[in-house]
């Protein structure tokens, strides 16, 4: 199938190993979707659940360094919010995604940063946090984590693979 045939034009012939479209009937479908669960698990519960940790960890490690405790709190959170950006944005420009999508990924990213600076206060607070203080966390967690999956769902299957990069391959 690596060579066209009259049947299907040179514009769209597959790369080496790969069929036309992802997601046909002959089960490739579920891979797509096993991808995106894994990935929704790393970047969007593996990534926050760290990023919630690292202060607390901060506090206990540098305890009498108060001032490497704020860098970790305010700094990391920040570049690790960056880094998620442009690989989401990376990840919806594949062509699975529709455009509201994207809208879902940046109002969950600001969920996500209000989440990982709630969580760097947290140990600031003197007296200790509530248990009202990790439902307001989880709650914002939640609405972060069915967001994402929302923006990442792949919607369709990837687009056919121009023949120009099926060279390349």
């Amino acid at each position: 199938m690596d060579s066209p045939t009259p049947a299907m034009p040179l514009e769209t012939r597959p790369a080496a190993g790969r069929s036309a479209i992802r997601g046909n009937a002959l089960g490739e479908g579920s891979s797509r979707y096993a991808d995106w669960l894994l990935t929704l698990l790393r970047w969007d519960g593996l990534l926050p659940a760290f990023m919630a940790a690292t202060p607390r960890v901060a506090k206990l490690l540098c305890d009498g360094w108060p001032l490497v405790q704020v860098l970790v709190g305010v700094f990391l959170p920040i570049g690790v919010f960056f880094v998620r950006a442009g690989h989401g944005a990376m990840q919806l420009r594949d062509g699975r995604h529709a455009p509201w999508q994207a809208a879902a990924f940046y109002l969950a990213l600001l969920i996500l940063l209000l989440f990982d600076a709630l969580v760097a206060i947290f140990i600031m607070i003197p007296g200790g946090i509530t248990r009202r203080d990790w439902q307001i966390a989880g709650t914002m967690f939640g609405a972060y984590f069915v967001l994402a999956a929302a923006a990442f769902f792949p919607l369709r299957p990837a687009p056919l693979i121009p023949a120009t990069s099926a060279a390349q391959d």
